[in-house]
């Protein structure tokens, strides 16, 4: 079975997603970077820019994280004019 990365890279190309209930979650934010870092690897794509997210304390507690999280902005997903962004409804976005 291919790894957390490879399953979300395989989500992402696919316009799918992995179910929490089918993977173990990183038990570190090491990991969780670490995972990400694979992904940007296996993407091929140039990292642009980072994201932050989960900046609020709400946002923290609905995840159950202590402080905000970043993440690498790929290429083909940064949009410099405006853009139509399909949301593929199971990903849920907040």
């Amino acid at each position: 079975m291919p790894g957390l990365a490879e399953r979300l890279w395989e989500a992402r190309k696919q316009g799918s997603v992995v179910r929490p209930e089918d993977v173990i979650e990183p038990s570190s934010t090491e990991e969780a970077y670490a995972i990400q870092g694979q992904i940007v690897r296996l993407s091929g794509y140039e990292v642009c820019g980072f994201k932050v997210g989960s900046t609020s304390k709400e946002a923290q507690q609905f995840l159950g994280i202590s402080e905000p999280g970043s993440g690498a902005l790929l290429a083909p997903y940064l949009h410099m004019t405006s853009a139509q962004v399909v949301i593929v409804p199971l990903r849920c976005p907040r």
